[in-house]
């Protein structure tokens, strides 16, 4: 006898099951084609289940003939769904064919014979027989997913391919008792592998999602690679001719073989400046192409930072002042006094901060360099200015290589390299460029580089609040 609270709950499983799948297909039918068929696979469960249900009130046989033709095909859909998850074309007219001929043989066998056995004795067949062919076409379809859900996928289909191989053995060597008793079983298999075959497809998208994205990042860093290479090396062709431009520039402005007329002097100054202007950019593209590329090396010594700081007032002082801004540079008692760096690096990455500085600072304002000890006994250089300011996402653009906060229109934006470049510097020295600003509140640049890089001092280290 079946118990019929047991039918409800698998009927009122599948329902469920069908609800959820209805609404999750309301928004992803469009975008995966898996669902509808998974969701059909369910309805047809439930057939199955309600069939069984009223077995009483529609007769025995055509109950069986339902539970039987809903079983099938709810196997067959759900095996069509996972191929659909795959991308794969499923044998559509193949199940149909086969599910027709099993129906159609157990539609004659129940005028027959007055008897449950042939129908139950052929769907066993069938219905083991398909399920095992499909575990192994599951198997070998999911397998270079990966071993675990390669046995997700597949347990639904073994397991259903279980109960009908027990049937199959109990109709031949036990009682039709028995194998009805397996019939309940087996619709509980169904409903189970209902809920498994979900859970599997939904791993097997998330499967698929990360190979899509470690894809698509593979593809991103190659992309990444091609582009500092074409950089590199377009970059390394320029300068070549841009040497020899600023060569014979040099040569006619000094009149090496005689003199010009006054419009031609000015005229090969601006080809000397612009070509100047030009070569540095072009230098801090390859810097910039071979840090990423792994192709910088820093060429390490032990500098003196007095001199560093040399170099920025003599580069930059001329343009401070004739803008009118109160410019200094100092190393605040206690800081080191040498370090090993890469000087010329160092110094490039030093010129670009105040350059900027100096640049956007209001004429008659003030640029302040200092070096100071940090708390570990590293040096820290910082570039305050009470310029304009940057918002945090003007900050995030001006990192960004050829980014230009303001648009690319103005000219006094640059050409959106140094802060790149000076950031790239910092940090192949084991530092960090970090921006301390706000709209109207000017910007304090500070570059700490770490307490390894600077040597022993005679003097005291006094700690970097007390400058």
């Amino acid at each position: 006898m079946i118990d019929p609270k047991s039918v409800v709950i698998f009927a009122g499983a599948s329902l469920v099951i069908v609800l959820l799948l209805g609404l999750a297909m309301r928004r992803t039918a469009r975008t995966d084609p898996a669902i509808p068929w998974l969701n059909t696979a369910n309805g047809s469960y439930l057939v199955a289940v309600v069939a069984l249900l009223l077995r009483d009130d529609i007769g025995f046989e055509l109950a069986t003939l339902l539970v039987i033709a809903g079983a099938y095909a709810g196997i067959c859909l759900g095996f069509v769904a996972l191929l659909r998850a795959e991308e794969r074309r499923a044998p559509l007219r193949a199940l149909a064919l086969i599910g027709a001929a099993s129906v159609g043989a157990q539609a004659v066998f129940s005028g027959i014979v007055e008897s449950v056995w042939p129908l139950l004795a052929t769907s066993s067949l069938v219905n083991s027989a398909l399920t095992l062919w499909m575990s192994r076409e599951v198997w070998r379809l999911i397998r270079p997913r990966g071993r675990e859900i390669a046995l997700l996928v597949t347990l639904p289909f073994a397991m259903i391919f279980a109960g009908y191989f027990l049937r199959l053995l109990s109709l031949a060597f036990l009682t039709i008792e028995a194998a009805l008793f397996l019939t309940v079983v087996i619709i509980a298999l169904l409903a189970k592998s209902s809920l498994i075959l979900a859970l599997a497809l939904i791993a097997l998208r998330e499967r698929q999602a990360r190979r899509a994205l470690k894809s698509a990042l593979s593809k991103v860093e190659a992309a990444s690679e091609a582009k500092s290479r074409f950089l590199y090396g377009v970059s390394h062709e320029l300068r070549t001719p841009l040497n020899g431009v600023l060569g014979l520039s040099e040569l006619m402005r000094q009149e090496a073989l005689g003199s010009m007329p006054d419009p031609y002097r000015q005229f090969t100054g601006e080809i000397h400046k612009n070509g100047k202007r030009l070569l540095e950019l072009v230098t801090d593209l390859l810097d910039i192409a071979g840090i990423e590329q792994g192709a910088m090396r820093l060429e390490e010594r032990e500098i003196e930072l007095d001199t560093i700081l040399a170099e920025i007032d003599a580069g930059h002082r001329d343009v401070a002042e004739a803008r009118g801004l109160s410019f200094t540079c100092r190393r605040l008692p206690g800081a080191p006094r040498r370090i090993v760096a890469d000087g010329a690096r160092l110094g490039k990455m030093l010129s670009h901060l105040v350059g900027n500085a100096v640049k956007f600072a209001p004429e008659g304002g003030s640029v302040a360099v200092r070096i100071r000890a940090t708390e570990e006994g590293g040096a820290r250089f910082t570039i305050k200015d009470d310029g304009p300011g940057m918002s945090e996402q003007e900050i995030a653009v001006a990192l960004e290589l050829f980014g230009r906060v303001g648009g690319v229109d103005n000219p006094a934006n640059g050409s959106g390299v140094g802060l790149t470049l000076a950031a790239e510097i910092a940090k192949a020295h084991g530092g960090a460029l970090r921006i301390k600003s706000g709209k109207g509140c000017g910007a304090a640049i500070s570059v700490p580089l770490p307490a390894a890089r600077t040597q022993p001092e005679a003097e005291p280290v006094q700690p970097e609040s007390a400058a």
